[in-house]
């Protein structure tokens, strides 16, 4: 009996280890799912297979889902999260598992972001802004905006007035800054209508207390009050910064610009002076006449966060004005002692007033005339 038991005890194991192999052979393999990442500069890549199962990648290489699939199961590999600034996609992305899958591709590129924002109490036309220098752009509308072209992440942008509407001052809020991995929004342009010329009674010259009062513009900040030269009219035409035309500067055209600099040369006119109302600088010389002048100019802006501009000059008086007179007279030697005293060949006319007298200098007309006719004329009223 006993010899029967462990007979059919031994039988019993064979047949379950059988059963065990045979069990084994039917259950299905399992494969690793994978590929590679190319093109990858930004940050925040995330993987996703089979809607879950996500898998961040923070550089180019070999990448591999840490769940593996069964035989003949289907995956799919999608972008969850795209990196900053850049656009990633993917190709022999699905399929069936037959064994390790290894050609997923996911290949990244720099897709950059946008600068725009929103302009305000726009009424006039002609507004054009610029980023970074460039990039013009034409608003006729108050409304969002957005500059054409993109920028990568962490690059720097500007966004300045390059023409103003007609009729109206522009601001720019929030301009300027750098891309910190998403399209710029906050761009905040505003514009307004500047307020009628305060009237002004006519007041002769000389040190005056005036008050002036106007109408309070929407959104405006400040106000810059500008003086009309000898009450004339104020104007000022300007084509892209290239030519202008204003009372202030005359007729010019700048040859040389960029961001913060320009250079040109203008044609306009001295005002003139009347010796009655300078005479500290004038006695002797009599009224000095309006005249055409001819200017060489530049200005550079030294700062962009506290508006600095340095300006330079140089200008040509064209005929008219006693700006300076050279001559050539022959003179007694009583009458050269006492303009070119202590063996002195030039003097000032102003000097030799200090020297002299004034009363003593003035009190004799023809003898200042003969003296010298040119250099020395005896002041006239005819200016008005």
């Amino acid at each position: 009996m006993y010899a029967k038991t462990l007979k059919v005890s031994g039988a019993s194991r064979i047949a379950v280890l059988v059963l065990a192999v045979l069990i084994a052979s039917c259950e299905k393999p399992s494969y690793k799912i994978g590929g590679t990442v190319s093109g990858l500069t930004g940050t925040g890549l995330v993987l996703r297979n089979n809607g879950g199962d996500n898998l961040a990648i923070s550089a180019n290489g070999a990448f591999t889902f840490s769940t593996q699939l069964k035989k003949d199961a289907s995956y799919s590999v999608t972008v969850f999260t795209q990196p900053s600034g850049q656009t990633c996609t993917v190709t022999n992305g699905t399929g069936t598992a037959k064994g390790n899958v290894t050609n997923v591709a996911v290949a990244c590129a720099g897709s950059g972001f946008t600068v725009g924002g929103s302009v305000t109490g726009l009424t006039g036309t002609g507004l054009v802004l610029q980023n970074n220098g460039g990039s013009d752009l034409a608003i006729s509308a108050s409304g969002a905006f957005t500059f054409p072209g993109l920028l990568a992440n962490a690059a720097s942008y500007n966004v300045t007035v390059r023409t103003l509407p007609t009729g109206q001052g522009c601001a720019v809020a929030n301009g300027s800054g750098t891309i910190a991995g998403a399209n710029v929004t906050n761009v905040a342009v505003t514009c307004a209508t500047a307020p009628s010329a305060p009237n002004v009674n006519a007041i002769e010259f000389g040190v005056k207390e005036l008050q002036f009062s106007w109408s309070a513009v929407g959104g405006a900040t400040s106000y810059r009050l500008l003086e009309s030269p000898d009450g004339g009219p104020v104007f000022n035409i300007r084509y892209k910064d290239i030519a202008f035309l204003s009372a202030g500067e005359g007729l010019g055209y700048n040859f040389l610009r960029g961001m913060y600099y320009r250079v040109g040369v203008s044609v306009g006119y001295d005002s003139g002076r009347r010796e009655a109302d300078e005479y500290d600088h004038l006695r002797g010389l009599g009224n000095i006449s309006i005249a055409p002048s001819v200017k060489l100019f530049g200005s550079y802006v030294l700062s962009k966060a506290f508006p600095m501009v340095v300006q330079a000059d140089i200008r040509q008086i064209i005929g008219g004005a006693l700006n300076c007179t050279y001559d050539i007279f022959a003179a007694s030697e009583e009458e050269f002692a006492l303009i070119f005293p202590s063996g002195a060949d030039v003097e000032f006319i102003s000097d030799f007033y200090d020297r002299a007298g004034e009363e003593t200098a003035r009190s004799d007309p023809e003898s200042q005339r003969r003296l010298s006719p040119d250099t020395w004329p005896v002041r006239s009223d005819t200016l008005a």
